[in-house]
């Protein structure tokens, strides 16, 4: 007998806000989203192995419509340079 995985698994296992689903991560520090070898500044640094398998992996979860919103939790004394660097490094 053969268990048929469920479609739509990924309602379960993502958080929802206002019609999206959230891929979230949590760091203690940017050097946990950016690759430690590269010797670039923030803004042009690789995005870390672990962090990118994550977040491809969970969209791949969903169908291609779905609504998705990448949230990156972080300590209060690193939200300033998150905040500056993040969003072109994910953009890019």
């Amino acid at each position: 007998m053969s268990v048929k995985k469920s479609s739509k698994s990924y309602e379960h296992q993502f958080p929802k806000d206002n019609g999206s689903f959230l891929i979230e991560l949590r760091l203690s520090s940017l050097n946990q989203f950016f690759n430690t070898f590269d010797p670039s500044p923030f803004h042009d640094k690789d995005i870390d192995d672990d962090a990118e398998r994550y977040i491809v992996n969970s969209i791949k979860s969903f169908p291609l419509k779905a609504r998705l919103k990448l949230v990156f939790y972080i300590k209060q004394e690193h939200q300033v340079e998150a905040s500056k660097v993040l969003p072109y490094a994910i953009e890019n």
